[in-house]
């Protein structure tokens, strides 16, 4: 068996590297590309989920108010104490719901 010599010049040698710098430097941009569209849209998602949580939250909270309402007296026969624990209450609940985003560990840094 007889082998043939190939010659490669230089600039074949330099058109073929630069072939291959080019489609590694497009492939590597198209990753980065995607990735960044990835990550926005996943920090979209957990955006959303954070503002459901805190909304849930508070609708939690309110809901227990909701709950207690028909067992408490009406306004015309409560006494001063009762309205005082109301108050309290209420302010409580208020309380509760304004922390809705530390205690959902959602709160902005």
């Amino acid at each position: 068996m007889l082998r043939e010599t190939v010659e490669v010049r230089r600039w074949q040698i330099f058109i073929s590297f630069a072939a291959v710098t080019i489609a590694y430097c497009v492939g590597l941009w198209l990753i980065v590309h995607v990735q960044n569209d990835v990550n926005k849209k996943n920090h979209e998602r957990i955006e959303d989920i954070n503002s459901d949580r805190v909304v849930s939250c508070k609708r939690t909270y309110e809901g227990v108010r909701e709950v207690f309402r028909p067992f408490l007296p009406p306004v015309k026969k409560r006494t001063a104490e009762q309205a005082k624990d109301i108050n309290t209450f209420n302010h409580r609940i208020n309380f509760l719901k304004r922390h809705c985003p530390t205690q959902t560990g959602v709160e902005k840094k």
